[in-house]
């Protein structure tokens, strides 16, 4: 198979399983699908930590729709996130 025929779609990380294997939800055809996905080599290589909630983009086979791998990790707006509330200590 080439790699040509494969296609990227982006989902969430709902599952870290051993073996660095994720299970990841996105949408196929307009429906919910879970897919199991591997990490791609660059994603190894560089040991680029992919947690639960994280969202990212997945290179797949249309020959088989349950298994991926994982290209790329999403960067988080950080502008969205809550700020940590700050918590001063004083010394005596």
């Amino acid at each position: 198979m080439a790699k040509e025929e494969t296609f990227e779609l982006k989902g969430t990380v709902l599952e870290a399983k051993p073996g660095e294997i994720f299970i990841i939800q996105s949408k196929i055809n307009n429906q919910d699908t879970r897919i199991q996905a591997t990490l791609s080599g660059s994603i190894r290589r560089f040991r680029i930590k992919i947690t639960p909630g994280d969202t990212v983009t997945l290179c797949m086979s249309p020959y088989d729709l349950r298994r991926g791998r994982i290209v790329y990790r999403d960067k988080e707006d950080k502008n969205n996130q809550p700020a940590a509330p700050i918590e001063s200590k004083v010394l005596k």
